[in-house]
């Protein structure tokens, strides 16, 4: 065993090789449906839940909807869950990790995280009463409002005990911001490396 390999906690080495959860591809309706399934069986087990996470990212929502469900299980449930990036945890799968601490959040030594703003591809036509169209605007602008709202608060989860401020991740993911496990491990983003 290597250096870092002997210094896994317990509960994350017992998992290593047989992730209780793996989690791999788009973050969309049918990974939550995958978490789901994954996770029935072994809700009542011993032992910790390791979630292994490999994607590129994908919904935003259906991101905040997996890392809700992390934090109930952790808060309610009293499960004690560890994630495990492998690979490349992008975008939305990010949103995921957040829900861990990072005393939890460990990834592979060939990870590389992506950190973005929310983006949005929406065409507005105008074609009404003007009435009408100031209201089509300001649907979108309430939208954009609320995205902004949901960015702000993941950055904060995501930041929360580490080395840098939200502020200073919202800063450095405004150009999408791509970072090797051992940066994300001196940053304090994360609690180790396999």
């Amino acid at each position: 065993m290597n250096a870092l390999t002997s210094a896994l906690p317990p509960e994350l080495a017992a998992r290593l090789l047989r992730p209780t959860i793996r989690l791999e591809g788009p973050v969309n309706a049918a990974m939550l449906s995958s978490f789901h399934q994954q996770l029935e069986p072994v809700l009542d087990s011993p032992g910790a839940i390791l979630l292994q996470l490999y994607s590129e990212g994908g919904d935003a929502e259906t991101g905040r909807r997996l890392a809700q469900e992390i934090r109930l299980l952790r808060g309610h449930g009293g499960h004690d869950m560890w994630f495990l990036g492998a690979t490349l945890v992008a975008s939305a799968a990010v949103t995921v990790m957040a829900a861990f601490p990072i005393a939890r959040r460990w990834a592979t030594r060939d990870t590389t995280f992506l950190f973005h703003e929310r983006r949005m591809t929406r065409d507005i036509h105008l074609d009404q009463a003007l009435a009408g169209c100031r209201q089509m605007l300001e649907e979108a602008i309430a939208e954009i409002d609320n995205g902004i709202r949901l960015e702000v608060e993941g950055f904060h989860d995501l930041a929360a005990g580490s080395g840098m401020t939200s502020e200073e991740l919202r800063k450095r993911a405004a150009s999408s911001w791509y970072v090797p496990a051992d940066e994300a491990l001196r940053l304090g983003l994360i609690g180790g490396v396999v």
